[in-house]
């Protein structure tokens, strides 16, 4: 998971949060995710998700605007965040670890400071 700043050619800025499975072993098929923050499983509220592959496999999808930052903000200050990725016939749980929170925390600060300009 990562959590981006986009800024549009007029310069309008946005935050995405970002859902990446990777995997060198084989195809996953993506079909949905979901996130169990401190015990409570929520439906990640993504459109489409992307498949491409080079020397491993990368399925992945977005969220942009307010729901991507009230979503990383609970995932940010979670004491314990876990995405499933829902594929076809099998699923993968990935642990959002603290260097992740950590950073989706310090992207967020920026975000505020910037956005209250």
């Amino acid at each position: 998971m990562t959590l981006y700043l986009i800024e549009s050619g007029t310069g309008q800025q946005t935050m995405e949060l970002f859902f990446n499975y990777t995997s060198r072993s084989g195809w996953l098929f993506v079909e949905s995710a979901s996130i169990n923050i401190d015990g409570e499983t929520t439906r990640v509220p993504v459109g489409q998700w992307f498949r491409d592959n080079d020397t491993e496999i990368w399925e992945f999808a977005s969220l942009r605007g307010d729901a991507a930052v009230s979503l990383a903000r609970r995932i940010a200050e979670a004491d314990r965040a876990v995405v499933r990725f829902n594929g076809q016939q099998f699923y993968d749980d990935y642990v959002v670890s603290d260097a992740d929170k950590r950073v989706m925390r310090e992207m967020l600060a920026m975000w505020d400071v910037i956005s209250s300009n």
